[in-house]
């Protein structure tokens, strides 16, 4: 049982694999976000760091050892007989805001192709004009071509220039005017509170994984003070 568990009663789940196992260097890093031992484009290392993410924020563990005699041994343990708590109906309200869309202009930062497409498709279908880029200093040319944009939705944790700093660079050229800005991770014990303090209205957060309605809910409630006031 791993040291940090509290006592309790756990189930494990065991994946074992026979191939050339992790060299321990590797290994004892494989949970850090963006480290990989891929090349440069061919992958962001952040798969395992959000495997482990999900796990820990349940109250469980992953641990990785090797193999008796080869390969690598992922034990998962999850706390057993917690009860489901199951959401109740939204209220009719939040669906109503769920469900409108707008035809507000939007800047998506998202540094995973899938969920960069994803997000986008949600927002067309709904009527916004959306605009992609992969990375803060991507994003950063395109806001300047575009001059005036309504929200800015990006991703908090990304390998090239992060959300924060990007709503950083980017308010300096505003002109006074207020930046509305959603953030989203899959990391929401690393959000920094200061981010949503002091700043304006239009500025919050969205925990991944989220569902197409939560995050056009939450795009509604941002955009709405300065439409549909």
């Amino acid at each position: 049982m791993p040291a940090n568990l509290k006592a309790g009663e756990y189930v494990v789940i065991s994946v074992i694999d026979e191939g050339e196992g992790i060299p321990d260097k590797v290994r004892e890093r494989v949970f850090e976000p963006f480290f990989t031992t891929k090349s440069t484009g061919q992958g962001t290392g952040l798969g395992l760091s959000i495997v482990y993410g999900i796990i820990t924020q349940g109250g469980g563990q992953i641990q990785i050892r090797k193999g008796e005699e080869k390969g690598t041994v992922f034990e998962i343990w999850l706390p057993a007989g917690q009860p489901v708590q199951v959401p109740g109906p939204a209220a009719p309200e939040e669906i109503a805001l769920a469900r409108k869309g707008g035809d507000e202009t939007i800047l998506l930062v998202e540094d995973e192709d899938r969920i960069l497409e994803l997000i986008s498709e949600i927002l067309r279908r709904k009527g916004y004009i959306v605009f992609e880029a992969a990375d803060g200093e991507k994003a950063l040319p395109l806001a300047k071509r575009l001059g005036a944009f309504d929200l800015l939705i990006t991703d908090l944790i990304m390998p090239v220039m992060g959300g924060w700093e990007l709503a950083r660079e980017l308010r300096k050229t505003r002109d006074g005017k207020d930046l509305r800005v959603l953030y989203i991770s899959g990391y929401p014990d690393t959000i920094n509170p200061e981010l949503l303090k002091g700043g304006s209205a239009g500025v919050s957060f969205l925990a991944k994984p989220f569902t197409p309605d939560a995050l056009l809910q939450k795009v509604r409630e941002i955009l709405s003070p300065s439409r549909d006031a």
